[in-house]
């Protein structure tokens, strides 16, 4: 009988598609546990099975009890940031990946990755566990604004706000409470706190300075970064937006590049990741040091993959699956020989989007690699709370120069045009 592997799906997200084409490349039958109904994955998978939503872990755990009975399963997959969680409990429940569960719940758990790198001290902001209307009006008297507030168990950017002061804070938590999608109930313990993933929040106090991400992977005791993007031009006035990625960064010096790649061995061991790829920003502050922003146990979304793909040849979707099924991934020889750059074009505000001017001279230009529209016209975009992107472009150069003209041009020429 063929071996099978298991993909943990959610709501079109993570790169579920490529993971089932790239595991039957390898002779595996891919199978999908989704809450989408979606003939596309059916054309693509040997079979799906359906659970109703994120916190369904008893729905997602039939799904897999099913088709132990059927299939030969090796090993169950996620690179989907909603369902880790989810892929958490199921690895506990089905005794699969070791201890590797308990790394990926310490970076899943906002409140509870701070709290380690802060015992650790390898972070020194102040932050607070919210929980209810008595701990917000705390967290306003005892932290220093600004302040960021976030879902402990969020993905990407959703719902997650630079407050500026004390009655900011209090009004945009009611209004998060009031909002946010999903309120089911899916408690867990840790150190004897229980924590409410639909409800709970953490508030921290804001860090200054400039903003990059890394991703590479860990296999066991061996922690390996592939790419050092910057993040140029993301905007906090309403929600906090990325527009634009670099890797690797032009302008810091190869020392503080070798601090950041032993500051962040020092954090993979302390949140315990063990068998993951991973993806964490951080933040350089004016004295030179170090700061973390999150921790995901994933390959960063947007522009990333195809960045380091451009950049160095290496797809971690590949890296992913060696290190799920159990095999070793050697250190990789990383060369750049020049830069990837990814431009997220964002709406900017809700309507039917009619138009959007200017794709076909972006493409006529000599550094673009690939040019994604993810909405056609027609669509109807009902909030631009999320961070949610018209456009993907990624790109690439042997002159810096070159890059900067390429995102001046695409600023100036690709124009949204909505009806509201």
């Amino acid at each position: 009988m063929k071996k099978a592997a298991i993909v943990i799906g959610y709501d079109d997200y993570g790169y579920v598609k490529d993971l089932a084409v790239k595991l039957r490349q390898r002779g595996y039958l891919p199978l999908l546990v989704t809450n989408c109904a979606d003939k596309i994955y059916s054309d693509l998978y040997e079979e799906c099975l359906f659970y109703s939503n994120v916190y369904d872990l008893n729905g997602a755990a039939k799904a897999i009890e099913a088709f132990q009975r059927k299939y030969d399963v090796a090993t169950m997959i996620c690179q989907t940031d909603s369902v880790f969680f989810l892929y958490s409990g199921l690895m506990n429940m089905f005794r699969v990946g070791g201890t590797k569960s308990f790394g990926i719940y310490n970076t899943k758990n906002k409140y509870v990755c701070r709290d380690l790198l802060h015992k650790s001290g390898l972070s020194k902001i102040k932050y607070s566990l919210v929980k209810n209307y008595e701990d917000i009006k705390d967290a306003a008297e005892c932290l220093s604004f600004p302040v960021v507030i976030k879902p402990i168990a969020g993905w990407g950017s959703e719902f997650v706000y630079k407050i500026c002061d004390k009655t900011e804070l209090i009004n945009k938590y009611q209004w998060i409470k009031g909002s946010i999608k999903n309120t089911a109930t899916y408690v867990l313990e840790w150190n004897s706190n229980t924590f409410n993933v639909g409800s709970d929040f953490l508030v921290e106090e804001y860090i200054e300075g400039d903003e990059f991400t890394v991703d590479g992977y860990v296999c066991d005791e061996s922690v390996q970064i592939i790419a050092l993007h910057q993040k140029i031009g993301s905007t906090e006035e309403n929600g906090f937006r990325d527009h634009f990625y670099l890797t690797p960064p032009h302008n810091i010096n190869e020392r503080t590049i070798q601090g950041i790649h032993d500051y962040i061995k020092q954090v993979i061991k302390v949140v315990g990741l063990k068998r993951s790829l991973y993806h964490i920003e951080l933040r350089i502050d004016k004295k030179g040091g170090f700061e973390i922003i999150e921790i995901n146990s994933r390959l960063g979304g947007g522009s990333i993959r195809n960045n380091i793909i451009n950049l160095t040849g290496i797809d971690m979707l590949d890296i992913l699956i060696d290190i799920d099924l159990g095999r070793e991934v050697k250190n990789l020889h990383v060369e750049n020989k020049g830069f990837a750059f990814g431009v997220g074009v964002i709406f900017e505000k809700t309507g039917i989007l009619k138009k959007i001017n200017g794709l076909e001279y972006v493409r006529s230009l000599p550094q673009l690699k690939e040019l994604k529209v993810l909405y056609p016209a027609g669509s109807v975009i009902r909030s631009v709370e999320e961070e949610i992107y018209a456009v993907m472009i990624n790109g690439f150069s042997k002159n810096i120069n070159e890059i900067i003209d390429f995102r001046k041009n695409v600023a100036e020429s690709l124009i949204i045009d909505m009806e509201e």
